[in-house]
């Protein structure tokens, strides 16, 4: 059901790349006035200090170069940043988007440095495009190339989850690298690091299936995107509600869209497909789709990948 997706982690080059305007830097400013990403998805009191004053947050606010995020506690911000990378911040969390070094060339990557303060967020990483080194208070540095990872500093310790990609966490004592499917659960600075590896326990599988016409010769008018909560590695669906958020890499469906999973663990949704799509040369037709857990509750949760070929014969 969560079939494997090939190069989902390159599409996310095109994520939101339609819609983040405004943020290539002028030659004459410097690097702590340049924008380095843009909201998305405001939600509840989130406030962001930007110099010396606390002000309020809206939809497609820019943030600079050194701007310190905070949301209270029904508070959440969607960020997007210039090579279609992405975070987004939960509730009840302070982060410093503490410096960006944009690339020299076409080919190089934005140097990011975020610090955690306290919170949560999840983000998804553009693979080649960026390298990311994210601290806490409490000593602990994470380091990404790409993928998509969640993070949670709360009083028990460090939480840090990885769907896919390879992370690089470590804490005062020792270092590990962390795979798609691994999470480190309320870690302390002075732990083992390599002794509390352990699998996420929970993981969202994604379906994408057409609804409408099923004639051979013809585009299905819509796509049936269904998810389900189960116990990783056992496929035990599980009864637990919550909010989820819905994200494409690709140019089909730009802006992300948000679920809530009932009381069964399931969710569904239907996606309008233009006729267009499959015809379209400069395109492959795949569709893809990912879905996390739209609260601190992604850090034990895997996210959910799917993909469909609107030409049929790729299916």
């Amino acid at each position: 059901m969560n079939r494997p997706v090939k190069n989902f982690a390159r599409l996310c080059m095109i994520l939101f790349g339609t819609l983040i305007f405004g943020l290539e830097p002028s030659a004459g400013l410097c690097a702590a006035e340049r924008a380095v990403a843009v909201t998305a998805l405001t939600e509840g009191q989130v406030r962001v200090l930007d110099g010396a004053k606390w002000q309020p947050v809206g939809e497609k606010q820019l943030m600079r170069n050194g701007s310190i995020l905070e949301t209270h506690a029904k508070g959440r911000v969607l960020l997007k940043f210039r090579d279609g990378s992405w975070m987004r911040i939960f509730q009840k969390t302070r982060i410093s988007l503490a410096s960006e070094k944009a690339p020299e060339h076409p080919r190089g990557r934005f140097e990011r440095k975020w610090i955690l303060n306290r919170g949560s967020f999840s983000a998804g990483l553009v693979p080649g495009r960026q390298s990311l080194e994210i601290r806490t208070p409490n000593r602990f540095e994470i380091q990404a190339l790409e993928g998509v990872l969640s993070l949670s500093l709360q009083e028990g310790g460090t939480t840090v989850s990885v769907s896919r990609g390879t992370v690089k966490v470590r804490n005062a004592r020792t270092g590990i690298s962390l795979n798609g499917g691994q999470r480190l659960d309320r870690v302390l600075p002075s732990d083992l690091l390599s002794e509390k590896v352990h699998l996420i326990p929970f993981i969202l599988l994604m379906e994408i299936q057409p609804k409408g016409s099923k004639d051979s010769g013809n585009l299905p008018q819509t796509l049936e995107v269904t998810v389900q909560l189960v116990r990783h590695m056992q496929n035990r669906e599980m009864r637990r509600s919550g909010p989820l958020l819905l994200i494409s890499p690709s140019s089909f469906y730009p802006e992300p869209r948000k679920l809530m999973l009932n009381s069964r663990g399931a969710a569904q949704i239907d996606l309008p497909l233009l006729p267009s799509l499959g015809k379209d040369p400069g395109s492959d037709g795949r569709v893809s789709l990912m879905v996390i857990m739209d609260s601190r509750e992604a850090v034990s949760t895997v996210a959910g990948f799917a993909e469909y070929y609107v030409l049929p014969s790729r299916n």
